[in-house]
């Protein structure tokens, strides 16, 4: 090293290593602080979103029973009060009804953070296709209790035959449909004579009358595309159907003849409601994208419109989403609750058998014409009950179906009251385990206060709930 130089060469290329060291060290240390800040950052808002949810679904809420009066609420909770692994159905839906109330509690939960929040809920959905039957005549003896001159023919003068789309008839355990009806025909004729326990069916597309005549005598005049069952109950002289079209198809018939007959009928619309139950998961509606319902608070206001939630998430910097599955306990004992083709008026699992005696009373206190459809389910059973008329003639007909094939039972109100068992219209006693559901589906005609629904005796304590899946979604941004 010569004389004044301050660093030899070597020292001088070691210093400049040492800084270079020293920039790099100081460049990755200003990476590492920025990923750090970065990460510290994600962390806050990520536990807004959880800590948001996790008050939701794992508490109760404050006060715990917030739902009767959310006005009150200091935290919003949804878990039910008995059952730890499930929320409360009712506080679900108290949550969306009142969410204006709620957005106080809310807003704070959210750390004052911008959310959406959508809520997908599995349910059972019910829905009645076509026209349940009216009886006209229900097992009608005529006439009376006497024998007498029973003729059915086109409505009208003339004594005339009918056209009929549907014929069978019953002798001795063998069933003859159509044109093997016309085998039963005497000498080739067009006289099918009727005997005794013969169980005729058929149904005619025209008007037609039911007349009696002798001492008792009666007449009605039933519509067309009706369908008549009658059995003969007795019969002593040539009581017989004349049939038309034969042997290729019975086309038309008229029945009558001389003398001395009784016999059991029942008329009622040739028509069957398709009843059917469908229940759609909560994945399988967030997969359709179709949440019960969804609200976002943005800058503490309730917000619904879509536009404006897009629009307010694209001026956030950060989005931070948070799902969870949890299950739903539902119960409902409702039964003066309004119609409605979602919501059942009672709803749950069957812990225990119901009394053999259990059954539907439905009161009318109305003199004017109305009606009303409930639909029931009982395992996968689902069967439909349409009460119709009014406070002074009340009717009602039962549809259900087996293998197929719609079955129907009548029933005939007492001083404005029907009463209908249990195992009519749920299809069985044997409950035990089993979901049950009942929707007063429609109601026409008739105030809902004009109509009680009574389970005598009750089975509000032979039910539990029913617990089915639900997706809560959460997106929390800042919007500030």
């Amino acid at each position: 090293m010569r004389r004044g130089q301050l660093f030899s060469l070597d020292a001088m290329l070691a210093l400049i290593v040492v800084i270079m060291i020293l920039g790099t060290f100081t460049s990755a240390s200003e990476d590492i602080k920025a990923e750090v800040t970065s990460l510290l950052g994600w962390y806050e808002r990520a536990n807004i979103g959880d800590g948001m949810m996790d008050l939701l679904v794992k508490s109760p809420g404050d006060p715990g029973d917030w739902e009767d009066n959310p006005s009150d609420v200091k935290v919003v909770g949804l878990r039910d009060d008995n059952y730890y692994f499930a929320l409360d159905y009712g506080k679900l839906l108290a949550l969306n009804s009142s969410k204006d109330q709620l957005k106080d509690a809310l807003y704070s939960m959210a750390s004052g953070k911008d959310f959406l929040l959508e809520v997908y809920l599995s349910r059972f959905k019910v829905n009645v296709d076509g026209s349940f039957p009216r009886y006209y005549l229900y097992n009608l003896i005529l006439p009376g209790n006497d024998l007498g001159n029973v003729k059915i023919s086109l409505a009208g003068n003339g004594n005339k035959e009918f056209p009929v789309s549907y014929i069978s008839l019953t002798r001795g355990g063998t069933t003859y449909v159509g044109k093997e009806v016309c085998s039963l025909a005497q000498g080739g004729g067009n006289n099918v004579f009727l005997e005794r326990n013969d169980y005729l069916v058929f149904v005619a597309t025209q008007e037609i009358d039911v007349t009696v005549q002798g001492k008792q005598k009666f007449e009605e005049t039933l519509p067309q595309n009706v369908r008549v069952e009658f059995r003969v109950l007795d019969s002593t002289s040539s009581y017989h159907m004349k049939v038309d079209g034969c042997p290729h198809n019975v086309t038309s018939i008229h029945i009558g003849g001389q003398g001395q007959v009784q016999i059991q009928i029942s008329a009622y619309d040739n028509a069957s409601p398709q009843i059917v139950s469908n229940f759609t998961s909560a994945q399988n509606f967030v997969e359709m994208g179709e949440p019960a319902y969804g609200f976002a608070l943005i800058n503490g206001s309730v917000v619904e419109d879509a536009t404006t939630i897009n629009e307010s998430m694209a001026r956030s910097p950060w989005i931070e989403p948070v799902d969870r599955y949890i299950m739903v306990s539902t119960f409902f004992y409702n039964l003066s609750a309004g119609p409605s083709k979602e919501e059942p008026i009672l709803y749950g699992v069957m812990r225990y058998n119901p009394p053999l005696e259990t059954s539907l009373r439905i009161s009318v206190g109305s003199s004017s014409q109305g009606n009303l459809t409930l639909v029931s389910l009982l395992g996968t059973e689902v069967r439909g009950l349409f009460v119709y008329g009014n406070q002074g003639e009340l009717n009602a007909t039962l549809v259900y179906y087996e293998n197929g094939e719609a079955h129907t039972k009548h029933y005939r109100g007492v001083n404005g009251v029907i009463t209908v068992p249990f195992k009519d219209l749920f299809g069985s006693v044997d409950a035990t385990d089993k979901p049950i559901g009942l929707w007063l589906y429609s109601l026409e005609g008739w105030r809902r206060d004009d109509v009680g629904l009574e389970i005598t005796p009750g089975i509000r304590f032979l039910m539990g709930p029913r617990f089915d899946g639900a997706v809560i979604k959460l997106l929390v941004w800042d919007d500030s």
